[in-house]
């Protein structure tokens, strides 16, 4: 897929990125930098966050980088502190953080009853509490602006439910609720707030998998089979979707899921 960048569709905005990560939320950082904005970068994997702060300089833009775990609500309002001082606002929030540490990548899909106890915790820390923390951190600000964009990025699973992904479906889909509430809430304050609902794409993450582990090969082969354009996604595609909904382009779009998924999912 050929890169068309809208040059200019993001300039004076700051936006902040969590779970920038190495795949479409990578690529959608990359893009609105390429497209005029600023841009905070927070990932808890180091070489994953140095590798997008590295492609979004490149575009001239200002770029500030945290290293961090999103569960962490503390640290999240203190980066948030940070970038406001440093940048002097912040306009977009793309929330796309996963349950992945440093010393591991999220684990494979599995069934329900294989899943244990800490997986349930450490998504509902990740997927859904920190997102909680993300929006009160920045809410202050977007609320004083009286202009606002807030994309949280779930899954399709999520929303009519996939073999192997019931702790990710189930706590994105809690998210998908949260933002129907917040799109209202906030609406008086010119706030956008909706999701980008991604199918099956082929991220480096979902390349791992499918070459060590059968079961997620199967589940993806059987998914890829249904989808109507007859391919997985690419990042940059999930990407375009996401920064439409984080620009101005979207500002009559609120409390929205946007699937993009070759088709798989019509709702």
């Amino acid at each position: 897929m050929t890169k068309k960048f809208f040059k200019e569709r993001f300039e004076g905005k700051v936006a902040m990125i969590v779970g920038v990560g190495r795949g479409s939320t990578k690529e959608a950082a990359v893009r609105m930098a390429a497209e005029g904005a600023d841009v905070v970068l927070v990932d808890i994997v180091k070489e994953h966050l140095e590798k997008a702060a590295e492609e979004c300089r490149s575009h001239g833009q200002k770029v500030l980088a945290f290293e961090a775990d999103a569960a962490d609500g503390q640290k999240t309002r203190e980066i948030v502190e940070q970038a406001t001082k440093e940048l002097g606002k912040i306009d977009i929030l793309v929330y796309a953080a996963v349950p992945a540490l440093p010393n591991m990548k999220k684990g494979p899909l599995r069934p329900f009853h294989e899943t244990t106890d800490e997986e349930w915790d450490r998504e509902y820390a990740v997927t859904l509490k920190g997102f909680v923390s993300a929006v009160k951190a920045v809410l202050p600000c977007m609320r004083q602006l009286n202009y606002g964009k807030i994309v949280f990025v779930a899954t399709d699973a999520a929303r009519q439910g996939s073999t192997g992904q019931s702790t990710d479906g189930a706590l994105k889909a809690a998210g998908i609720g949260l933002v129907k509430t917040l799109a209202r809430e906030y609406a008086r304050n010119k706030i956008n707030v909706n999701v980008v609902s991604p199918g099956p794409h082929a991220t480096p993450l979902v390349k791992d998998q499918i070459a060590r582990d059968e079961f997620f090969r199967k589940i993806v082969d059987g998914m890829t089979k249904w989808v109507p354009l007859g391919r997985m996604g690419e990042p940059d595609e999930i990407a375009a979707a996401t920064c439409f909904m984080a620009s101005d382009d979207a500002s009559y779009i609120t409390g929205q899921t946007f699937s993009v998924s070759g088709g798989l999912s019509m709702f």
